[in-house]
């Protein structure tokens, strides 16, 4: 005989149930809902005041700081260098961001390609402002060269101006002529030991010689520097507004190396000649490189 099996009854599903919690922990669990909440809430809002505030600052106007000029550079240099470089109104320095990262670096660069800087230490920034901490070249005076004046500071360097012969006089200083070698690019140095040497005697003229005879003398020459046209004559020679009375001056400033009168000396010896005549008369030649006498001689 065959069995059947009986058939059991369908269990109640035992799993899936909602777990039992107290009324006590229910209330922690809310508490620390809401406070997650709060949490997230606020790191959005900063989030976004964030945003809002760098997105208002990339707007906001800043202004370009020279802070370490010295008194003796004019307060045209650096407007200048500003205005050529970009960071006056309207430049494209000015239209970057002062958040922008990589403005202390273009501001830097742009700044020393500038022929008026001779170094750029640093570029930083403070709210509202970028202060670049550069050193500047000033002019000392023209280099004459084929009939154009080439202005130049005090170690030769090449800076932004250029003049025809004529309207040199203007400029009321004493001029460099006689330069054999041709104006370098803006920026860079002249060469040649002629232009050296002739720029310590103009620098010490312009900021020694006394005011009378200072007056009268117009330029430096170096065109027989190294006695190349007459090894008889000064290395160096002193153009006066006469055009047939000059100062036959000698060595640079600081190398006479005991064969002449000190620059000191020199010019006492300029001082002299200009007491005693009351001027530098047309006509005459003065040899200050004697260390014991001023020389004095008729021109040819």
């Amino acid at each position: 005989m065959r069995h059947t099996r009986r058939n059991k009854p369908i269990p109640r599903d035992r799993g899936l149930r909602p777990p039992s919690i107290s009324p006590r922990s229910a209330r922690r669990l809310a508490l620390a809902l809401l406070w997650a909440g709060t949490f997230v809430g606020l790191a959005y809002g900063l989030h976004r005041l964030d945003a809002f505030a760098a997105e208002a600052a990339d707007g906001a106007p800043w202004t370009p700081q020279f802070p370490n000029v010295p008194g003796t550079i004019p307060d045209w240099i650096p407007i200048e260098v500003a205005d050529a470089v970009g960071l006056c109104e309207g430049g494209a320095l000015c239209a970057m961001s002062i958040n922008d990262p990589l403005l202390c670096e273009a501001i830097g660069t742009a700044v020393r390609s500038s022929p008026w800087v001779a170094k750029v230490e640093r570029v930083t920034k403070q709210p509202g402002a970028v202060n670049i901490y550069a050193t500047f070249r000033t002019f000392l005076t023209f280099v004459v060269y084929k009939g154009k004046g080439y202005l130049v500071d005090e170690e030769g360097y090449r800076l932004p101006r250029e003049e025809t012969e004529s309207r040199l006089p203007a400029y009321e200083m004493i001029l460099l002529e006689g330069v054999q070698e041709p104006p370098p690019p803006y920026g860079q140095a002249w060469e040649g030991e002629a232009v050296k040497g002739g720029l310590q005697l103009v620098k010490l003229l312009q900021n020694d010689c006394p005011p009378g005879p200072r007056a009268f003398i117009k330029a430096v020459d170096v065109s027989n520097y190294g006695g190349r046209k007459n090894p008889r004559d000064g290395w160096l020679s002193i153009r006066t507004v006469h055009a047939r009375t000059k100062i036959q001056w000698g060595y640079p400033p600081g190398e006479e190396y005991l064969t002449e009168a000190s620059a000191q000396k020199k010019l006492a010896y300029i001082q002299l000649a200009f007491s005693r005549y009351g001027e530098f008369p047309d006509g005459k030649i003065f040899d200050v490189r004697d260390r014991r006498d001023l020389q004095v001689s008729n021109a040819p």
